[in-house]
């Protein structure tokens, strides 16, 4: 299933609600007439939640609704997304420069977790990790904030190598958040 925020976009662009499986033929079509490119209803199904699934959406897939939406590729729409970028008011954040060195926080996403303990200032230290990004563990990383219903946003600063931009959770966004405290 994709993010929330991402079927949300959906409708608007196809200016008409998804509530049902049925509204996956409308959207299907409109995709097909704006990109050229073809969606099976099933496989919308199974982006919006109408048909569940254990199998993560191919790249390909993802690319074409982030045409339709405006996109270059669903890294690019999932970009666009970035609370870097966005100054609405979301529903559950935790910005880094509220919390305390040593504060833990626990992000869960579909399929996976993250625990990041602050050391102050945006920068976090990467103590459990379940993604595909795994390898991050024991990293220290850059956080400006986690919000629920979007993807987690990472600036990877490894002393062996090149620094690099990571998006956890791109698929499902954020579902639920969990702060522990310093015991100091």
């Amino acid at each position: 299933m994709i993010l929330p925020i991402i079927k949300t976009l959906l409708s608007q662009r196809l200016e008409h609600p998804i509530l049902y499986p049925s509204d996956c033929e409308v959207l299907r079509e409109d995709i097909e007439q704006s990109t050229n490119h073809r969606i099976s209803v099933n496989t919308l199904k199974r982006l919006l939640g109408f048909i569940r699934t254990e199998s993560t959406p191919r790249t390909y897939t993802l690319d074409i609704v982030a045409h339709y939406l405006g996109h270059v590729d669903y890294k690019s729409l999932i970009e666009s997304l970035n609370p870097d970028n966005d100054e609405s008011d979301p529903i559950t954040v935790i910005l880094a420069d509220d919390l305390n060195a040593g504060d833990k926080v626990r992000a869960v996403w579909r399929g996976g977790y993250g625990e990041f303990e602050a050391l102050g200032s945006g920068a976090f230290v990467v103590r459990d990790i379940k993604s595909a990004d795994g390898y991050l563990l024991g990293e220290e990383v850059s956080i400006k904030g986690f919000r629920v219903g979007l993807p987690l946003y990472l600036a990877v600063n490894p002393i062996s190598s090149v620094p690099c931009r990571i998006a956890l959770a791109s698929i499902s966004g954020i579902e639920s958040l969990v702060i522990a405290p310093s015991r100091s």
